[in-house]
């Protein structure tokens, strides 16, 4: 980057610097900056402060060959920071606004333009000169912060991205999409939350009744954005599969709106996809009972009687392969010798009626199997319950030493699509 002739170049003295400079650099009216533009930029516009500026740099130490620092590390090797604000040394601060897109110049600051008298331990002493090598490759407006916006403002940055969100989902980027969902519910929050001071009358808890009728229509149409925002970024949740996610969304939008159909219904979809039926049972009860008409939700009530008849028939699979496996440790229980109970109640675990009952009775004969197998063998208990690390137990085997014929469950029902709205209304695919 730098050329050794002007890096090692003797410090200027006072006549130099107000003759123009030594090697072509010129002293910045007002300051003891050198600057020596090393290749012209395009256009006119210079950035302004508060601008961001996104610029390619090295920095040696002046009279120095080695860099002790550059933009490299960075991503594609560049560095942003904000124009005139003092996030870089002051010798930056006064050469960036002389500069245009794509320059590069060279830039010589003295002590008191850049670390100044105590330096910047270990890589730059006390009372350095430091030589920079800068091109400008661009430089931005800096998008104002939420609390900066006025209350119109705000709604209008929560507009732009769920329009914004919307072309993404459109387009089937399901995480662009909710980042910019997100991104709006920041905006409606600080409005509704009155954080600009324009907004002093519009706060979390004021009631409707108690604010003016414009200040009213203003707080309904945010609460409504912020409503729609939160659930379509709850949509995007579950097409990635991100149920808590979109549990933490669809909450946001009831705390908002403890009406809104579409948020109960999709955080019953969520709560079945982590498998928590009671939970998703009762979001579809109140979405129905907001909605007694709703097919949508009257078919996720159908699907989460299936969900829990599916989690019990596994349980009772377990249950049957457990008892199977401790029968067969102590010879109790097999084929030709089926358990029996005489409990009210009580019915066969398999389909061909050779299972245990579910009795708190023990089987006949349980107990002296047990005192002999153990007698035999004091790790009986152990052996009869090892599995293989993923596979299945062992198959019962009967009197002749054949496996037991297993029944086969029936297999879950495949995942049902899911319904872009609730309610099949206008919504579409999002809100």
């Amino acid at each position: 980057f730098f050329g050794p002739a002007w890096m090692l170049s003797p410090e200027m003295t006072p006549a130099e610097s107000s003759a123009g400079g030594a090697d072509g650099f010129e002293l910045l009216p007002g300051t003891g900056v050198l600057k020596k533009v090393l290749s012209v930029g395009a256009g006119e516009d210079r950035p302004q402060t508060g601008n961001v500026a996104c610029v390619r740099y090295t920095a040696t130490i002046h009279g120095e060959a080695a860099p002790f620092d550059s933009s490299e590390p960075n991503q594609d090797g560049v560095y942003e920071f904000l124009v005139g604000l003092g996030h870089v040394v002051k010798g930056w601060d006064l050469v960036i606004p002389t500069m245009r897109r794509g320059e590069r110049c060279a830039v010589r600051c003295p002590p008191e333009y850049a670390y100044g008298k105590a330096g910047n331990p270990p890589s730059v002493p006390p009372q350095a000169s430091l030589d920079y090598e800068v091109e400008l490759v661009d430089f931005r407006e800096r998008e104002r912060q939420v609390w900066e916006l006025t209350p119109e403002n705000q709604l209008a940055a929560g507009e732009r991205h769920k329009s914004e969100g919307n072309t993404a989902f459109r387009s089937g980027d399901w995480q662009a999409a909710r980042a910019a969902y997100t991104a709006g519910t920041l905006y409606l929050r600080a409005f509704l939350a009155g954080h600009s001071a324009e907004s002093g009358a519009i706060t979390a808890d004021t009631a409707l009744a108690d604010v003016p009728p414009e200040v009213q229509e203003k707080l309904e149409k945010g609460t409504e954005l912020a409503v729609a925002l939160h659930l379509n970024a709850a949509q995007c949740n579950l097409k990635l599969k991100e149920h808590k996610g979109a549990i933490c969304d669809c909450s946001a939008a009831l705390d908002l709106d403890p009406r809104s159909v579409k948020a109960y219904y999709r955080r019953a979809l969520a709560h079945l996809g982590l498998e928590e039926v009671e939970r998703a049972q009762a979001d579809l009860e109140a979405a129905q009972a907001l909605d007694p008409e709703s097919k949508e939700v009257a078919a996720g009530l159908q699907r989460c009687a299936r969900a829990d008849e599916n989690r019990r028939r596994r349980e009772r699979q377990r249950k049957e392969k457990e008892k199977k496996a401790f029968a067969n440790a102590f010879g109790v229980g097999g084929a030709g010798s089926p358990a029996s109970s005489t409990g009210p109640g009580t019915a066969p675990l398999a389909a061909d009626g050779r299972g245990w009952s579910y009795v708190p009775d023990p089987p006949p004969g349980l107990a002296e199997a047990m005192q002999n197998a153990f007698k035999r063998d004091p790790n009986a208990l152990q052996k009869a319950f090892a599995r293989e690390p993923d596979g299945p137990a062992a198959p019962a085997r009967g009197t002749d030493g054949a496996p037991d014929p297993q029944p086969s469950p029936s297999p879950d029902p495949a995942p049902e699509a899911v319904p872009a709205t609730p309610d099949g209304g206008g919504g579409g695919w999002s809100d």
